[in-house]
């Protein structure tokens, strides 16, 4: 499927054989891309319900330099381009955002901004309270770091086997070319400031909330999830956690369930 260019992002839309009954934006997250994301994307165009995925400036097929921003911001800013180019050439829909970790951070922030513009949020693994994977001194390093060589590149900390009970998307994730092992010093710093100021944008939306967690990730604390959902002020507020999932319910044995999850908690509220 060939893609739209908005600047430097590359937008893949999804319609379904039928007229839709809601529209879907997909925030992938750290160092991958949103063709990981597909299997939710054929979820969801099956049952009706349009979807734009794109990669981060950085990331994937879209233009910049990887794993590097100026500041947290620019994600933010990329998910704006997505939300503007659907407003200006798409017809009316009732309009959800769903963001995966880092990108349920994004996601988070990006929907305290615009508010009831947006007909629900969907966020899974979202990257609040991370798990043990960075250490303090490696944390340190990349302080000092930042002063000198901002540009610098270092490995990341993320134990693959981590994102999922599957071995087969362990390796699928390993071998993919378009995903990255490494942060920028730069990225990791503005990164680390940025999370914990994630609640504060949970306070400001109130628009209908799912919120998905495996309570065995260890890349990201489902307790933060919970704090995060327990923040939110909205009426409509769902926590969903799988007892045995781990950081990627996409990805999981359990994804069938959450497929049927998000899909049919979208159409209740189309």
């Amino acid at each position: 499927m060939p893609s739209i260019q908005i600047g430097p992002l590359s937008v893949w839309q999804h319609t379904p054989s039928t007229p839709p009954k809601a529209r879907c934006i997909i925030i992938h997250g750290l160092g991958e891309h949103s063709g990981r994301h597909l299997n939710t994307v054929q979820h969801l165009v099956q049952s009706g319900i349009e979807v734009f995925r794109f990669d981060q400036r950085g990331c994937g097929k879209s233009a910049g330099e990887p794993q590097w921003i100026d500041s947290f911001q620019d994600y933010v800013d990329d998910s704006h381009a997505m939300f503007q180019y659907i407003k200006d050439s798409c017809n009316e829909l009732p309009l959800f955002v769903q963001g995966h970790s880092l990108g349920g951070a994004i996601a988070i922030e990006f929907a305290a901004q615009v508010g009831p513009q947006i007909s629900g949020l969907i966020i899974n693994g979202a990257a609040y309270l991370p798990g043990n994977a960075v250490s303090s001194f490696k944390i340190a390093i990349g302080r000092l770091l930042n002063r000198f060589t901002p540009h610098f590149k270092i490995p990341g900390g993320i134990d693959h086997s981590a994102i999922s009970k599957d071995p087969l998307e362990v390796e699928k994730f390993k071998n993919d070319k378009l995903c990255y092992s490494f942060n920028t010093v730069r990225q990791g710093n503005i990164l680390l400031d940025a999370l914990p100021l994630v609640l504060q944008s949970m306070k400001k939306f109130s628009a209908p909330l799912l919120a998905v967690h495996g309570k065995k990730d260890r890349i990201i604390r489902w307790e933060g999830t919970a704090e995060l959902v327990k923040a939110c002020p909205s009426l409509d507020k769902t926590l969903h956690l799988f007892e045995n999932g781990y950081h990627e319910p996409h990805n999981d044995l359990e994804r069938d369930e959450y497929f049927s999850l998000i899909t049919e908690w979208i159409l209740k509220r189309t």
